[in-house]
């Protein structure tokens, strides 16, 4: 059985500003050096909204990286039970520092 998720540290939404939730998703990498960060996301506008989070976090957080770091997004989905019965899905972006991909063309 699966542990439930750890409780978020951002909750990305279609209506946030990615650069804001980028700044705040720098601050609080740069205050955990080993540590990580979870965006929750509930739709697929707000994944969107999450995914550029992160890529812009990476670029804010280039003076925090070490040489071939970046900033990482994995994610993992629960259901979750909406008062009415309906169930949802929500994502979570654990986001942590790894080995920069190389790829070759």
């Amino acid at each position: 059985q699966r542990s439930m998720p750890k409780r978020s540290d951002i909750a990305a939404s279609k209506n946030m500003d990615p650069r804001k939730m980028a700044t705040d998703l720098s601050k609080i990498l740069e205050g955990r050096p080993t540590g990580a960060a979870v965006v929750s996301v509930i739709g697929p506008d707000a994944m969107s909204m999450a995914l550029e989070t992160v890529l812009l976090a990476n670029t804010y957080l280039l003076n925090d990286l070490k040489e071939g770091q970046a900033l990482l997004a994995v994610a993992s989905s629960h259901e979750l039970e909406k008062p009415d019965g309906s169930k949802k899905r929500q994502w979570m972006l654990n986001c942590v520092r790894g080995p920069k991909a190389i790829a070759k063309h």
